[in-house]
């Protein structure tokens, strides 16, 4: 474990603590000789909290749209702890 595992949340100080966003697009080509499902565009938009040096909160918001079948939303949670 990293020697400084102190909480960002709780600094004397206050404050929000360690907050990160992200933004994704990405795109895939399902065209094939024999399937043509069409392209995949897939949307992310993510916010990170960072509770300890090694402990991270992961939020994500997707939205992915293929052509031959529409629309998916996608609310996704992760944790990552770093030993």
């Amino acid at each position: 474990m990293p020697k400084n595992t102190s909480s960002y949340w709780k600094k004397p100080e206050g404050g929000w603590g360690a907050w990160e966003t992200a933004l994704r697009y990405s795109t895939l080509d399902f065209a094939d000789k024999d399937v043509d499902a069409g392209n995949l565009n897939n949307y992310t938009l993510g916010l990170n909290g960072y509770l300890y040096p090694n402990l991270r909160i992961m939020l994500n918001y997707i939205y992915a749209d293929l052509e031959s079948a529409g629309v998916t939303r996608i609310f996704q949670t992760r944790f990552q702890i770093d030993f």
